[in-house]
């Protein structure tokens, strides 16, 4: 998860609501056509995601600072119960939670140093994106595992060309700047392994830098 832009907001919100398209394709360009969670790539499957449920927070529903553009996936798992997560597009989330992987373990690991509530919030989310009901004793649900399949495929990629060029294969530079584009997907996650490697911070650190 990462911060993502605002643009102004439709002037077809006041008259029509969340739900028409040109509030919709807004929110998709603010987000560069991923799912604001879990930075998956979408050309279909995207609904309006209240960051504020519109349960607890009737009164937000069509506010635009509480829209974003999420899959159904990651709208499901949020539902109402994450309403104080951190505001995307006012946090630099990539920066405040570490996110890692344990291929190990078979598992996303999300940190951070900050401990408030919001923070707190968050990784529960992303928790629960990710690594789903999984535990020792209770194996991921099929759409889940699905989901882990894809994102650990999408990870093992990177993490292969950075090893590429790590060990002297400067024609591998181009393909990291590729797969660090801001349409590509699990940004977080490839901005941890920059972050934490001092030869590939030197060499990338303009290309982890987005949306500030």
């Amino acid at each position: 998860m990462i911060k993502v832009r605002k643009s102004a907001e439709p002037q077809e919100l006041a008259q029509y609501g969340y739900s028409c398209e040109t509030v919709k394709n807004a929110l998709i360009n603010d987000a560069d056509e991923k799912c604001y969670i879990c930075e998956r790539y979408r050309d279909t499957d995207f609904e309006v995601e209240h960051l504020k449920s519109r349960k607890k927070n009737p009164d937000l529903e069509n506010d635009w600072s509480n829209l974003y553009a999420a899959c159904g996936y990651c709208n499901k798992k949020k539902s109402g119960y994450h309403d104080n997560m951190l505001n995307p597009d006012l946090y630099d989330v990539e920066d405040i939670i570490d996110h890692k992987v344990n291929l190990m373990e078979e598992k996303a690991e999300f940190s951070s140093l900050d401990k408030n509530d919001r923070v707190k919030s968050t990784i529960r989310l992303l928790v629960k994106v990710f690594n789903g009901g999984r535990s020792n004793s209770k194996p991921r649900k099929e759409l889940e595992q699905r989901f882990w399949d894809q994102f650990k495929k999408e990870y093992i990629d990177f993490i292969t060309v950075v090893e590429d060029y790590l060990s002297g294969n400067q024609e591998a530079e181009k393909d990291i700047r590729d797969l660090l584009d801001i349409r590509e997907e699990f940004l977080a996650f490839k901005y941890y392994v920059i972050k934490n490697n001092p030869v590939l911070l030197q060499k990338f650190h303009d290309d982890i830098i987005w949306n500030k």
